[in-house]
């Protein structure tokens, strides 16, 4: 989804439904520009497309349109750092999404349901905010509506963002139980996107006393595989750096945590990046004391960025590391 020969088949398609005038196959086409941007991780070119297909939707008056028009822009807003501009957008499509009206828009958009999207989206955006028993409620809502669906893809992504959300907060046996939920499902279903990111999640959640060997095993198998495609590499470089920091590999840490930073487009921008420098400055300081300094501008900046994007929780964290450092 993510090559410019899709890219060319989608925009083919849209000008022919234009010819046409066929707003449907129009939205699906311009559905898929979204898509190929997000998987792209051209976060700001996905973000004027989700903006797009919100005026196509309203012009048409189609509700199934107007729903996944607002999951890209929920979507997209995540991924890009906007915590609260994902809680709106999620919230509308919490209260829009009818399991009896909308199970078919899966399997036609994307292939997970937007419903489940919404509400795990809402959770770890949720987290980022600081509201934990609001997660909790919309992670809950989302497994429980995936369960009753029964649609493989749209489970993998439940537990998979599940697992993320219960990340954010630290709480590894919750995490290990949604990741190694999403794992076997990724396994047994085939759906290659959840699994080596819900892998590295497991390893994250076993990072501690005699399992943090294995830990580090499964972080220098998977890291790889999980940061080839998805729209979220920079979060699971973030949790490979937190295990190998935990396996003393402090070196190794920061050359992924660099190149990450490196690859980052639009400066300040992107879920997840407060939490790349806060860990750089842990790296720094874990590999000698006396880079205090440098280490103190990395928790600076991702206080700092962390604030611009509405994540409190990623801004304590640093502003904590900043006072300890009596900075």
């Amino acid at each position: 989804m993510g090559s410019t020969e899709v890219e060319d088949a989608c925009r083919c398609a849209a000008e022919i439904g234009e010819a046409l005038d066929d707003r449907s196959a129009v939205f699906k086409a311009k559905w898929g520009l979204w898509l190929n941007a997000n998987v792209r991780r051209k976060t700001a070119l996905a973000r004027d497309r989700a903006n797009e297909l919100v005026t196509l939707a309203r012009r048409s008056g189609d509700g199934d349109q107007l729903l996944e028009a607002y999951h890209c822009r929920w979507s997209t807003a995540l991924f890009r750092g906007e915590v609260a501009t994902s809680l709106d957008n999620s919230r509308v499509g919490v209260e829009t999404y009818d399991m009896t009206v909308h199970r078919h828009l899966g399997p036609a958009f994307g292939g997970h349901d937007p419903g489940v999207c919404a509400h795990v989206c809402r959770a770890i955006a949720l987290q980022e905010s600081g509201d934990r028993e609001q997660a909790q409620a919309s992670g809950a809502s989302a497994t429980a509506l995936a369960e009753v669906l029964d649609h493989p893809n749209s489970l993998g992504h439940a537990f998979h963002n599940l697992g993320i959300s219960l990340q954010l907060i630290g709480d590894r046996d919750a995490t290990f139980s949604a990741a190694d939920r999403a794992v076997g499902l990724a396994q047994k279903f085939g759906l290659l996107p959840y699994r080596a990111g819900s892998l590295i999640l497991t390893a994250w959640a076993t990072a501690v006393g005699a399992g943090v060997a294995d830990a580090a095993r499964i972080v220098d198998a998977e890291i790889g595989n999980a940061t080839a495609t998805g729209p979220l590499p920079q979060y699971f470089v973030g949790l490979a750096a937190e295990v190998l920091l935990a396996a003393r590999r402090p070196a190794d840490a920061l050359t992924h945590l660099d190149r990450a930073i490196a690859a980052v487009e639009e400066p300040g921008v992107g879920f997840y990046l407060p939490e790349l420098d806060r860990l750089r400055g842990e790296c720094l300081l874990a590999l000698n004391r006396r880079n205090q300094a440098e280490a103190r501008q990395a928790f600076t900046t991702a206080r700092d960025d962390a604030r611009r994007q509405g994540a409190i929780l990623f801004e304590e964290r640093a502003a904590a590391r900043l006072v300890e450092l009596g900075g």
